[in-house]
């Protein structure tokens, strides 16, 4: 092989790798990218945490505990419950917003169960407060 023959090779490959760079950055989800947007902030509460974190699972029983008054029967259930969701979310490949909403949607009737008819309004207040911010989500994006 000549010199010329190899170097448009060379730069053949070059040119395949940077289409390659650029349709993945231009293909991936955007909260992948940066690791500042893979934070979580729940306003309310002021609390900043990665998805399926000790942290969230923390912030989601103390507004669960607050807003629906549990009794420990009910807080040790919902614990377990609100644990397997967690780990549920860590175990994802990447826990795009998406995903985690569609999980919680999928843990919501067993947490119902274990409340009672006077807890229900306020738990359902907070799946339609959980909804509307997840569709937000999804218009910004």
């Amino acid at each position: 092989m000549n010199d010329a023959r190899t170097f448009r090779i060379a730069l053949l490959l070059l040119a395949i790798y940077l289409a390659g760079l650029g349709t993945g950055w231009w293909l991936a989800p955007r909260d992948t990218l940066s690791p500042q947007r893979r934070v979580v902030s729940n306003n309310q509460s002021g609390f900043s945490f990665k998805p399926g974190s000790a942290e969230m699972e923390a912030a989601v029983m103390k507004e669960m505990d607050s807003r629906l008054k549990l009794s420990s029967g009910q807080r040790e259930k919902i614990q377990e419950l609100v644990s397997r969701w967690s780990l549920e979310v860590r175990q994802m490949p990447r826990p795009l917003p998406r995903f985690r909403f569609e999980s919680m949607e999928r843990w919501t009737s067993a947490i119902r169960t274990n409340l009672t008819p006077d807890q229900l309004p306020a738990f359902d207040e907070m799946v339609e407060t959980s909804r509307a911010r997840a569709n937000a989500t999804r218009s910004v994006k």
